[in-house]
């Protein structure tokens, strides 16, 4: 796990938190994974992903980078 460098959202008044993890799964985990990030209650972007063949390539599990970015209120921000 990776916290990355924050960046402000432009005249509104929010900062976009991004995290970098690395995980392994098989295509329908890997689904199931994006999903729960993109549908969840909190604001949560994908915005980026890199997927390649596990070492042992015969188990059909794929090895994913996935870095999620956060929306969080910056400090003292009007609403």
């Amino acid at each position: 796990l990776q916290v990355l460098k924050t960046r402000d959202v432009e005249n509104v008044g929010y900062t976009m938190v991004p995290v970098r993890f690395s995980f392994g799964s098989d295509i329908p985990q890997l689904k199931d994974m994006l999903y729960r990030i993109e549908s969840h209650d909190k604001i949560l972007i994908v915005s980026d992903i890199n997927s390649g063949l596990a070492v042992s390539a015969r188990t059909g599990n794929i090895r994913s980078t996935i870095t999620v970015e956060g929306v969080m209120k910056k400090k003292g921000a009007i609403r």
